[in-house]
């Protein structure tokens, strides 16, 4: 069983931090914070995080950012605990939290942006009826190369008409 919950500014600040540094190959910013510094960075959210849990066991969370109630967007994003990547974990939440935030937020698209190089992220994002709308070419340097950086999208009329959202 797979549920969300607002972050807890002062409970989960290690979770989201240490699982950050997880993946900080795949963020477009790839700086590590102290502890501290993530708490100072959680203050200044706009719009929380929400922290992924199966069975009680906080899993991962999920990024929320750029929300504009005139145009009825957002962005989204995830990063998952290494011990549950790869094992549908990510899949099954996203289908179970993109429709709870397009109805809490009243949105009419939901916007992504992964890197190129991120091909399991990639292919994800297409299984779960994400568009690309631009790519930003060589948008980050990174381990001597430039990496493309990809933006995607999902209307909810199209998350709607996918049965993906509704068999979970």
């Amino acid at each position: 069983m797979i549920s969300f919950r607002e972050i807890d500014k002062n409970k989960d600040v290690f979770l989201i931090k240490s699982i950050r540094d997880q993946h900080l190959k795949w963020l477009h910013n790839s700086t590590s914070f102290s502890l501290n510094n993530t708490k100072k960075w959680i203050d200044t959210l706009e719009i929380p995080y929400y922290i992924i849990s199966s069975n009680n066991v906080d899993i991962g969370y999920f990024r929320l950012s750029q929300y504009s109630n005139l145009n009825r967007s957002l962005y989204i994003g995830m990063d998952l605990d290494e011990k549950y990547i790869g094992k549908g974990w990510a899949f099954r939440s996203y289908c179970l939290f993109i429709p709870y935030i397009f109805n809490l937020y009243t949105l009419d698209k939901i916007y992504l942006e992964v890197l190129s190089t991120n091909i399991r992220a990639l292919n994800l994002y297409k299984k779960l009826g994400f568009i690309t709308e631009k790519v930003k070419y060589k948008e980050i340097y990174r381990g001597g190369i430039y990496i493309n950086s990809i933006v995607m999208y999902l209307n909810k009329s199209k998350m709607e008409s996918l049965n993906i959202y509704n068999d979970i």
